[in-house]
């Protein structure tokens, strides 16, 4: 789905892909800011299809970022009881 969105921003805007990439290698030395403006500058160019692709994207990380969450919790009771 990364790939299909990179080469749609690829096609409106001609080395925006190899920019991206670069943005992603040097993202420990960027700031969260920085990051935040680049994702905005994303979105922006992006068109409607690959808007919903990013969306859905989201969603499903949103998703695992919960079931994790919700994972971990559940260990964290489990450690608790079996120490009682």
């Amino acid at each position: 789905m990364l790939a299909k969105l990179l080469d749609g921003i690829e096609t409106l805007a001609p080395g925006s892909k190899q920019h991206f990439c670069q943005m992603m290698s040097d993202s420990e030395k960027q700031s969260p800011v920085s990051l935040k403006q680049s994702l905005i500058e994303i979105i922006e160019v992006a068109d409607e299809d690959e808007l919903l692709d990013a969306m859905g994207a989201i969603a499903n990380r949103f998703r695992y970022l919960r079931n994790f969450s919700e994972v971990s919790a559940a260990q964290s009771l489990i450690n608790v009881n079996e120490c009682a």
